[in-house]
């Protein structure tokens, strides 16, 4: 996968805390290891952007600090309630949260995000 004109994210994460976010910026694969036992990925441009500039740099950030904030341990809950709480209005689709210690995902679809799916991985 290599898009020329777009840029991508990926995760990859396991359940002993080691984490990196793919970016595919011009074409080319940038990894960026966790330095954290934590790590953030969204819509935003993480490589290679010491500034943080650029569209979705709110919600990127507040992913961030609350996760800073709680030394990236934090419920299934206040995942979602932060996931819902730094959305694109209009825009939303899927909420997803993986616990990687207990091996479970649970998902939330719009527009019913009261309701909860869980899965075993």
């Amino acid at each position: 996968m290599s898009p020329q004109d777009n840029i991508e994210h990926f995760q990859i994460a396991d359940a002993s805390g080691n984490s990196a976010i793919i970016e595919y910026v011009g074409g080319e694969m940038k990894v960026l290891r966790n330095e954290k036992p934590y790590q953030v990925c969204s819509n935003f441009l993480v490589y290679n952007n010491p500034e943080m500039e650029g569209f979705g740099k709110d919600r990127y950030l507040a992913y961030q600090e609350y996760l800073e904030a709680h030394n990236g341990i934090i419920s299934e809950e206040d995942a979602f309630r932060l996931l819902h709480e730094n959305h694109i209005p209009g825009d939303e689709n899927y909420s997803v949260v993986f616990n990687l210690t207990k091996r479970t995902v649970a998902v939330q679809f719009a527009p019913e995000f009261a309701v909860t799916h869980r899965y075993q991985l």
